[in-house]
């Protein structure tokens, strides 16, 4: 939380200049559209997920910026309060079996509405061996007060439920990404959704589709599309959950964009919207395939504008401009911020 000292006022204020600087600096675009700010949730105790550190002694929290010691709070201010709770039991169960909790790296927690409350996701520190009878232990006793599974060996079967709209929502399986700020993430997917329907859209591709976070609300508006995504337990949770909200579980296919790209143009398909959700790196490889996919736009959400940055510049270069950028706080206190742009072809294609 490095910016915690400053008025969120000014963090938000900030947080867009510090895009449009990438976008000149990095991206050389020299002149984008003003980024809207859309409004987000509260400042604090808004994450849902957070990643707590394990070291060799069995200690549970943070590493201090820029190194690996130690830092033990009591709480996280920008945590979801059942977070905070989970820590201290966890701490409780660490500090009887330090040993044993040293055999993890680290442990996300992630916090619901919906039952479970609260996930334990532990990663072990050498995975290719297997888990300890005494870790074992240490994991059941554990799972008495809360919901545990561990990389490899945990429970298949647990997820979350979140909802996305006050229409849809999506199921996560443990260790999956889902974004931290349910708020904020409510307003992108419904900014998405809506801009699609304002501009006339009937399809999409969905890359980097993660649970369906995008592509779920976009079928239940009616349209139809394809959502492609690595992981196979989240692909197996956005069947799950389109098929108990009456929406077409097919959308979600399992394998890499880059080859689901190569196989969609093959086929002669293209898309009015092509809707990118990448991780931090961003895109860099297949930023041509898709501007060959997009009939009408491409939407791209962002957490690193100097990623973003780049990656608008090379889909200028494949004949698209940039006609929106929006801005929302996923991430008060933080200098970090998602960044949603919209392109449309320079030319009509």
């Amino acid at each position: 939380c490095d910016w915690m000292h400053v008025d969120i006022d000014d963090q938000r204020r900030h947080k867009l200049d510090l895009v449009a600087d990438a976008l000149k600096r990095i991206g050389k675009l020299q002149s984008p559209p003003p980024i809207r700010l859309l409004p987000a949730g509260p400042p604090l105790g808004y994450r849902n997920r957070i990643r707590f550190q394990i070291d060799a002694e069995g200690r549970v929290g943070f590493f201090s910026s820029q190194s690996h010691r130690m830092t033990e709070p009591d709480a996280c201010a920008i945590s979801d309060p059942r977070i905070n709770a989970a820590l201290a039991v966890l701490r409780r169960h660490a500090r009887k079996n330090p040993n044993l909790a040293a055999d993890f790296a680290y442990v996300e927690a992630r916090a619901s509405e919906y039952a479970p409350n609260v996930t334990l996701w532990f990663v072990r520190r050498t995975p290719e061996k297997p888990l300890a009878t005494m870790t074992q232990r240490f994991v059941s006793a554990l799972g008495r007060d809360l919901a545990v599974a561990v990389d490899g060996v945990g429970d298949p079967a647990l997820f979350q439920r979140y909802d996305l709209t006050s229409e849809t929502f999506l199921y996560a399986p443990a260790g999956a990404f889902v974004q931290v700020n349910p708020a904020a993430n409510r307003t992108l997917v419904e900014t998405v959704r809506d801009g699609a329907l304002s501009r006339g859209h009937a399809s999409f591709a969905d890359l980097y589709a993660g649970a369906g976070n995008f592509s779920l609300p976009l079928l239940a508006a009616g349209f139809t599309g394809v959502a492609i995504e690595q992981h196979l337990p989240s692909v197996l949770c956005a069947r799950r959950a389109a098929r108990e909200q009456g929406l077409d579980e097919s959308t979600f296919e399992t394998g890499s964009v880059r080859d689901a790209a190569k196989r969609w143009i093959a086929a002669g398909r293209r898309f009015d919207l092509v809707l990118a959700d990448p991780p931090r790196a961003g895109i860099k490889q297949g930023l041509d395939a898709i501007a060959r996919l997009a009939a009408r736009h491409i939407a791209i959400c962002s957490c690193n504008p100097s990623t973003l940055a780049r990656d608008l510049a090379e889909l200028e270069r494949h004949g698209f401009e940039i006609e929106e950028l929006l801005a929302v706080d996923m991430f008060p206190q933080t200098h970090h911020v998602e960044v949603l742009a919209w392109l449309v072809p320079s030319k009509p294609r």
